[in-house]
């Protein structure tokens, strides 16, 4: 079989988004597992990576002059004329105009969801492209049971097309021995106990300010305590960071909560392993890869009792209600007061953890792929 990779957002030099971790991880479980398939991996960019190199996957950067329709015109043309069998495409942009099989990944659809945290204009445009993906696509996958339902509330009619494949964590994030947590403690200035908080690019859903209101309070009622808050994300005026900045200097918490910006993926694992808890106290996620991440790595979770979230976390962490802050100072509460129930949740979340990898998504989509080829 000739699959074709839509690899696009792979060229991005920002910080890695959900997209971008999917697309990366299940491309390199392809090329680790499947040495019989023929790959062209398509990318408006040049792009590294080292399995790019197998024999079996081949970089393709077609030239296109203008801004727009590269992947309507210029990838659906190269593949059409490669005869191509199938072309994944782990974004909802599905090809208008086009002969050859396509499965897409959609992620979510947080623009019905939360339609004012988008303006119109993204907004009708991710409302095109999903329609379009719906119409188009042989086969729809879904990182969850919760985005599986949302699509039965909001597109019932391409329910028959839609397969629920969970995503994995990278290999980095395991549990970790005190002399590591120690090093990257030291190399980030950390010297007291601390709560971790992966937000990425602070978009209003990540509800980042409801935990910064209940932190404030967590250090009013234990004043005596050096516990700090770790924020990891991009620190970009384009989403809600600004507004976050504002409350903590506010709440004159600005020796307490710390930014650390992005974090290269080994020390992230390692200060997860090393937190109190990981608090996540999301609006909403179509899967929750740093809720993943956080009890891979061995630390206990507070996450959000909405979206994917209780899905992925299935009695392995504390779940709170993310506009309920007095849920989350209670949670962080106990954390803080009770080690044995954090042993509990460590223990829980890493045994959960094990359910999911990338190489088993890989597998799944590969399986999805024959099914799609043979009809």
């Amino acid at each position: 079989m000739k699959i074709g990779f839509w690899a696009k957002c792979l060229a991005d030099k920002h910080q890695k988004t959900g997209i971008q971790v999917y697309a990366e991880n299940i491309l390199k479980s392809f090329a680790k597992i499947d040495r019989e398939n023929q790959y062209i991996v398509y990318s408006h960019k040049p792009i590294k990576y080292d399995f790019l190199n197998q024999d079996n996957i081949r970089l393709k950067v077609p030239f296109w002059p203008f801004p727009t329709l590269w992947t309507q015109i210029r990838v659906s043309i190269d593949f059409a004329l490669e005869k191509g069998d199938l072309l994944f495409l782990p974004a909802f942009i599905t090809p208008i105009f086009s002969h050859f099989k396509t499965v897409v990944m959609l992620h979510d659809l947080f623009f019905l969801q939360f339609p004012k945290h988008y303006n119109r204009f993204t907004r009708n445009s991710f409302a095109f492209w999903t329609k379009i993906a719906f119409k188009r696509a042989d086969k729809i996958i879904v990182p969850s049971k919760y985005v599986w339902s949302e699509i039965k509330k909001y597109f019932p009619e391409a329910l028959p097309r839609v397969c629920i494949i969970y995503e994995g964590y990278s290999p980095s994030y395991k549990q970790r021995s005190k002399d590591e947590i120690k090093k990257v403690k030291v190399k980030y200035q950390i010297n007291s106990p601390y709560f971790i908080h992966v937000a990425g690019l602070f978009t209003q859903r990540k509800n980042t300010h409801n935990l910064i209101k209940a932190f404030y309070d967590f250090k009013k009622n234990n004043f005596c305590l050096k516990t700090k808050l770790l924020l990891i994300g991009e620190r970009s005026k384009e989403y809600a960071y600004p507004q976050v900045a504002k409350l903590i200097n506010d709440l004159k918490l600005n020796k307490d909560v710390i930014f650390l910006g992005y974090l290269p993926k080994e020390d992230l694992a390692i200060l997860l392993s090393g937190a109190l808890a990981a608090v996540y106290p999301s609006l909403s996620e179509g899967f929750g890869l740093p809720a993943l991440e956080a009890m891979a790595a061995g630390c206990s979770l507070i996450t959000s009792n909405q979206g994917a979230l209780k899905e992925i976390a299935k009695g392995a962490a504390i779940l709170v209600d993310p506009l309920n802050k007095k849920e989350l100072l209670t949670a962080m509460q106990k954390i803080s007061d009770e080690p044995k129930l954090r042993e509990r949740l460590i223990d829980k979340g890493f045994k959960r953890s094990k359910f999911f990898s990338w190489d088993k998504c890989a597998k799944d989509t590969l399986k999805l792929f024959d099914e799609v080829i043979k009809g």
